[in-house]
């Protein structure tokens, strides 16, 4: 029986030993967004994506194979890296995405695309979110989110696993609980690890009752996110060591997005920071070497040469190789991501990636796939192909990689009509 069509039910306390093997190999097939692998299968629709993208296509047969839904935009941290901490969200509008908007992105879903549960908010605050990774779960989805942690209950993580999710990434840029509380704004250190151990004993209880199987194999693959900074950098050597007590698969290390002059100091990609942030990335790589050794299992620390500028995301290699050969009519900021990726925001209205504020549809008054190959993306993708491309395009901070945020993007007025 396909482990999408099995139905887990709640009660039980562990799973029968041949069919979570089955499932966990079902997971490692699949596992991708953004753990790719080169030597995953791929699905019917992302080989007729990556078909479209070498040929460029304004309306695409292909669905998206990158989806963000913003199930939130209330968060319950205020880290100083954050854009959340430089421009004010209103009150009107922090809230939930509802069930209803949910299930019409539903119908963009396709086996093993991949699902980010996250967007300007903290995921694990919304109430239907166990629903909300049923439904992923069934139509087959490479599923994750990142996360403060702080909100993980036992129902929450049982949820996770049950439902087979793909990863989970905490926010965790500090090595030391000083560290912590100056840069994620709470004294909460100690918490968070209390959080990912509470994840990893409901891992135990679900997987491994009988000792059979490594917790390490079982979904969901727990990550670190650490955002280097300044402040930061010299205490990567040091998580990457707390990270391997805590039964952690890997951490990932991204370049900060200057939201203000101050975080513009911050920054570990310019040329008086690189020899020092090149530095500590070879200290936390010899210390990932020792510990491989020593403990005889992998680790997997991605430093931010891994970020793939074309897609906006890390990469797989077989994907870096299908799609850097892409000819394009101009080197000028030019992504695949209105040809990729579907971003819905927490009240149904859409965008094409996490930098830009136009509106490209709404499923409050829109099908999900009618927006996909509606007007606004139809032109985007247009202007994508040439040499005059859209107003945030030009100023997106992620080409070719992380660098200062620019105001402009935040105010529509701004934006010129496609």
């Amino acid at each position: 029986m396909s482990f999408f069509k099995e139905k887990l039910k709640s009660s039980i306390k562990f799973f029968d030993r041949a069919f979570l093997n089955y499932k966990l190999s079902r997971i490692r097939e699949r596992r991708s967004f953004p753990f790719s692998k080169s030597n995953e299968p791929l699905s019917k629709n992302i080989k007729l994506n990556y078909d479209e993208c070498a040929k460029l296509p304004f309306v695409l047969k292909s669905k998206p194979v990158l989806i963000y839904a913003e199930v939130s935009t209330k968060c319950n941290l205020l880290c100083r890296m954050c854009g959340r901490a430089h421009y004010q969200i209103p009150e009107n509008e922090q809230g939930f995405m509802k069930r209803e908007i949910f299930e019409k992105l539903a119908k963009l879903f396709t086996y093993n695309a991949q699902l980010a549960l996250f967007g300007r908010g903290e995921t694990l605050l919304h109430p239907d979110l166990p629903y909300f990774l049923k439904v992923a779960r069934n139509a087959g989805l490479s599923i994750g989110f990142n996360t403060n942690g702080l909100a993980l209950t036992k129902t929450i993580a049982m949820a996770m696993v049950e439902n087979a999710q793909t990863y989970v990434t905490f926010s965790c840029s500090a090595g030391s609980r000083e560290t912590y509380k100056k840069i994620h704004g709470a004294d909460s250190w100690e918490r968070l690890w209390n959080k990912i151990e509470l994840l990893n004993e409901v891992k135990r209880e679900c997987g491994a009752a009988k000792n059979y199987l490594d917790i390490m194999n079982i979904p969901p693959a727990v990550y670190l996110e650490f955002v280097s900074q300044r402040s930061n950098i010299s205490e990567l050597p040091t998580l990457v060591r707390k990270a391997f007590q805590y039964n952690i698969q890997g951490i990932i290390v991204i370049d900060v997005v200057a939201h203000s002059e101050e975080m513009e100091k911050e920054r570990m990609n310019l040329p008086e920071t690189i020899p020092v942030a090149q530095k500590y990335y070879e200290e936390a790589l010899a210390v990932q070497a020792e510990l491989i050794k020593s403990k005889n299992r992998n680790f997997d620390l991605r430093l931010p040469g891994s970020f793939f500028s074309m897609t906006k995301k890390f990469s797989s290699q077989y994907e870096k190789d299908k799609l850097s050969g892409i000819k394009q009519k101009s080197n000028n900021n030019f992504c695949l991501e209105p040809w990729q990726t579907f971003y819905v925001r927490y009240d149904g209205t859409v965008a094409t990636c996490v930098i830009t504020n136009r509106i490209f549809g709404d499923l409050n008054k829109s099908d999900a796939k009618d927006v996909w190959n509606g007007e606004v993306f139809r032109k985007f993708r247009e202007r994508m192909t040439g040499e005059n491309k859209p107003y945030e395009c030009l100023r997106c901070h992620l080409f070719p990689g992380p660098k200062i945020y620019d105001k402009g993007l935040n105010n529509l007025s701004n934006y010129e009509p496609l």
